[in-house]
């Protein structure tokens, strides 16, 4: 949706969607390992245990990694991050040496919108002028036929950082309707895989 909304030029810039199925992404001990001990400190969602794999695995690094002011990360990383020095695409990265060692599954990114809110990136959309383009961007993880939960972690953080109008408010009905959802394609995913599916 977003590169047909895109003029042809800018458009032609974004390379092709690879789809990587998750449940085949290599074990990493060492991953996992320091992803669990963060995790017991603080929220901190599962894509931060099988993302690092991926790039480790499929030699992706550098990758960038869109945390912005108001996630969870940086409240792990804050005071760990350094800026690149690169006047052509200013981003933070993780230091040299962590005093958490732990921090090292965010070796393989760089932050370009780590200073940021999500109402700062919406203005900055807007003065640039491509607000609509922002519109069309996704955040849910459990939609509900094609339309944001309103109940997960993306859809309450993005009601509570200033852009209400974009995730629908957490009712009770939402809750059970995302719940069966989430059931049906869990079962549908096992089935698929005959393994347990992990989310």
């Amino acid at each position: 949706r977003v590169r047909t909304a895109m003029p042809p030029a800018a458009a032609a810039l974004i390379r092709p969607t690879i789809v990587f199925d998750k449940e085949s992404i290599p074990d990493d001990e060492s991953i996992t390992s320091a992803f669990d001990r963060l995790r017991s400190r603080g929220h901190l969602g599962s894509q931060h245990d099988w993302l690092p794999r991926l790039v480790k695995s499929e030699g992706l690094a550098p990758i960038e990694l869109c945390t912005h002011r108001g996630d969870s990360v940086p409240n792990f990383l804050d005071g760990h991050m350094e800026e690149v020095s690169d006047p052509s695409n200013r981003c933070y990265q993780l230091t040299k040496s962590p005093a958490d060692r732990d921090l090292e599954i965010f070796r393989p990114y760089r932050f370009p919108l780590y200073d940021m809110t999500k109402v700062e990136m919406a203005d900055r959309a807007a003065e640039s002028g491509f607000a609509p383009l922002m519109e069309l961007t996704w955040f849910c993880f459990t939609p509900i036929w094609g339309k944001p939960c309103g109940v997960c972690v993306p859809c309450v953080t993005t009601r509570e950082q200033g852009l209400g109008r974009r995730a629908p408010p957490s009712t009770l009905a939402r809750k059970v309707q995302r719940r069966l959802v989430y059931t049906v394609r869990r079962f549908a995913l096992e089935q698929l895989w005959k393994k347990p599916a992990r989310f």
